[in-house]
């Protein structure tokens, strides 16, 4: 499979390793038959814009839109974009040194505005049960909404300029969804694939089970990469990024995309059904999670780890004065993801001991042609796609940058 394809898809789960028991990763067959199918923008895909008669629309009123490349089959993936957190003020003061976090600001750029994109990228991630690569019909979600597509406000708000701001995050997600099954045949739809990393994670989480709705007569499972944040207790503190949830999380009315059940089980603090260390808690809809114990995303906002000696450290070694504190975080999050390991469900997870977020994917081709008895990672996602049954594929090795060449996984 294609080098940077895989890495996308492995640690953009959050990378979620793992093999059986005392089992060696090995390096894979390089003509493996599996590879993504890869949706170039300004290909065959077509920008197709949601009426702003729907209520759908970009923060600065812009109308939302959606890129599909369709295919010729009844399969489907959705894919969420990464367009980091969304906003909660229109105070510099109160953004917290983010210009993302201000909502008037973040109207002028493509985060909150469509007239400065011209796509939304797709990867198809349907596979046969043979596991070879399905063509698919593949939509990428443009997210302009400022809240994670979560949020919903009936009336716009006025900034101090004057400007009207909105926030119909699940609208346009219910919009397209309406479209799409009016005018491209979505219904029809045999399985369907629900993806994103990062941001993107956190938001197909929120997503999952009420797009699995829209499609009752499809097989729906969700494939998340880097988005299983935990309740960290530093990332409480005013300012942090926890309590930046919760700011965003009431400036956009969020809780209506809240499942009802993780609400009335954390009435003190709804904002942490956000976090996916509470919100996979409550998902049904199959999925597979894949993500790193050692976030370096996590451990730098959340935690306050170096940017540099996190992501670059020189040498490509752990900084020793950093060590300690590594190793406290990947243990505190692995025993916050031991909680979803226990559940009883069809869920499959895949986490690494390598310290990386994203970018360890398509940077490093050691995790992409590591196998577990045999299979690579995205024969792993294959045979699990086609047959959802509870595995665990777990990284125990100490934290590393190999990413993850060499290492032994358990099952």
């Amino acid at each position: 499979m294609g080098h940077a394809a895989l890495m996308s898809f492995v640690c953009l789960l959050a990378d979620q390793i793992a093999c059986s028991l005392a089992v060696q990763l090995k390096t894979s067959d390089s003509s493996s038959k599996l590879k993504w199918m890869r949706r170039e923008p300004f290909g065959n895909g077509t920008v197709v814009e949601v009426p702003t008669d729907t209520g759908a629309m970009c923060m600065d009123g812009s109308p939302f839109y959606f890129t599909i490349w369709p295919g010729t089959s009844t399969h489907w993936t959705f894919q969420f974009h990464d367009a980091g957190m969304g906003c909660f003020t229109f105070s510099d003061d109160e953004a917290f040194g983010d210009d993302d976090n201000n909502c008037e600001k973040r109207m002028d750029t493509w985060k909150g505005s469509s007239t400065t994109r011209s796509d939304a990228e797709c990867t198809c991630r349907n596979y046969d049960s043979e596991g070879n690569n399905e063509t698919c019909n593949c939509v990428g979600l443009l997210d302009c909404d400022g809240s994670l597509q979560a949020g919903h406000l009936d009336e716009p708000l006025t900034t101090p300029s004057g400007r009207k701001m909105y926030s119909r995050g699940r609208r346009n997600l219910q919009a397209t969804l309406d479209m799409l099954l009016e005018s491209y045949n979505l219904g029809s739809a045999t399985d369907v694939v629900i993806s994103g990393q990062s941001a993107g994670g956190v938001a197909s989480f929120a997503a999952l089970d009420a797009m699995a709705s829209w499609t009752p007569d499809a097989k729906v499972r969700g494939l998340h990469f880097a988005g299983f944040t935990i309740a960290h207790e530093k990332a409480k503190a005013e300012g942090e990024y926890i309590d930046q949830l919760q700011k965003m999380y009431d400036f956009h009315n969020i809780g209506e995309q809240m499942p009802a059940d993780c609400l009335a089980d954390h009435s003190d603090y709804p904002h942490y059904c956000m976090l996916g260390e509470y919100s996979t808690r409550y998902i049904k809809t199959p999925m597979f999670v894949m993500n790193s114990r050692y976030d370096a995303w996590q451990m730098y906002v959340f935690d306050g780890m170096p940017w540099g000696d996190v992501y670059e450290p020189e040498g490509g070694d752990i900084v020793p004065d950093l060590k300690d504190a590594i190793t406290a975080y990947g243990d505190e999050w692995m025993t916050e993801f031991q909680q979803f390991i226990d559940l009883n469900n069809t869920h499959a997870t895949f986490v690494t001991s390598c310290i990386c977020h994203t970018h360890c994917g398509e940077d490093n081709a050691k995790f992409l042609e590591a196998t577990y008895d045999g299979k690579t990672l995205l024969e792993l996602w294959a045979a699990w796609y086609n047959n959802p049954v509870k595995v665990n594929y777990i990284d125990d090795a100490a934290a590393n940058y190999d990413c993850n060449g060499g290492h032994v996984f358990h099952r």
